[in-house]
């Protein structure tokens, strides 16, 4: 018996370590499944934007855990809102752009983080006129906001559950004592406001 339930333990674990990536190599819609070459994003799938691929999204999106992008993903400006949530890693290129699209309608999209490392080395802008996107960064374990580039938010609200937040910068540091913070280590710019949540 004790074997049995180690057997389905592993299976379980097996299963949810291997999310299945899905590659945008063609430009086109999110909800698209040419964008995708078949198959849209489900739920804890892997994202991946090619170089000199076009993203749009026009839907909400499922939860995804890692995202890549070394081409442009970008929030359309439709007038609806869009809602999206990543739950692991977001990474942006050198060449690569996660952007709001050139405002056509006045739009506010909401994308919920909650992983643990952001990296911007390409163009990571979630302002554009009207269209904009509001971030909430959650979650509890240490979260790292980094990369070679500026990143400019519109509105970053801070709500690690822990009420933990850091910024580093040259080689010192604004630092509380306790432990797995969020971390601000690249220049950040906020064109409407800046909210950090006490945690619980």
């Amino acid at each position: 018996m004790k074997k049995l339930f180690t057997f389905i333990f592993l299976a379980i674990c097996s299963l949810q370590s291997f999310a299945t990536v899905r590659t945008a190599s063609v430009t086109g819609n999110w909800n698209s499944t040419t964008t995708w070459g078949g198959t849209v994003p489900a739920a804890n799938d892997d994202v991946v934007i090619n170089a000199g691929v076009t993203v749009t999204i026009n839907v909400n999106p499922a939860n995804i855990n890692n995202v890549t992008v070394n081409g442009t993903l970008q929030f359309d400006a439709t007038g609806t809102a869009r809602t999206w949530t990543i739950n692991q890693a977001l990474t942006v290129n050198s060449g690569g752009s996660f952007i709001c699209q050139a405002p056509g309608t006045a739009t506010t999209h909401t994308l919920n983080y909650n992983g643990t490392s952001i990296a911007n080395n390409g163009t990571f802008n979630m302002r554009s006129g009207s269209n904009v996107c509001n971030i909430t960064i959650g979650g509890a374990s240490t979260q790292t906001i980094g990369g070679n580039n500026a990143i400019t938010f519109n509105k970053l609200t801070l709500n690690n559950t822990g009420g933990k937040f850091q910024i580093d910068y040259a080689s010192g540091g604004f630092t509380p004592t306790e432990i797995n913070p969020t971390k601000l280590n690249v220049s950040i710019t906020t064109n409407d406001s800046l909210v950090i949540k006490q945690g619980l």
